[in-house]
């Protein structure tokens, strides 16, 4: 529904992840998103990170469910119309994460 609102109120996050199995091991991204979502910037919109809203592997590598691969899949489907679209989201990119 927000998406289709147009008015840019879905914000995508977007970083480098610091390890292959954990992109903020020491929690930096994560200090400046709860910064962010506290402002009054942040009123009224939504926020699509790719590491907290979709099933991730296990803190050792292990495999997601059947369940948690098919919550994958269809993350995966429309992380297209949330990163590319011109009037529905705005990305955010963290970039000085150390």
């Amino acid at each position: 529904a927000m998406l289709e609102r147009g008015d840019r109120s879905v914000l995508a996050l977007s970083y480098g992840w610091l390890t292959a199995l954990h992109p903020d091991p020491h929690g930096t991204t994560l200090a400046a998103v709860r910064r962010f979502l506290s402002s009054t910037v942040a009123n009224d919109t939504g926020l699509f990170w790719d590491f907290c809203s979709l099933p991730q592997r296990g803190q050792k590598g292990e495999e997601r469910s059947e369940a948690e691969k098919s919550v994958f899949a269809q993350g995966l489907g429309i992380m297209g119309s949330i990163y590319a679209s011109v009037t529905g989201t705005a990305v955010l990119q963290q970039r000085d994460i150390v």
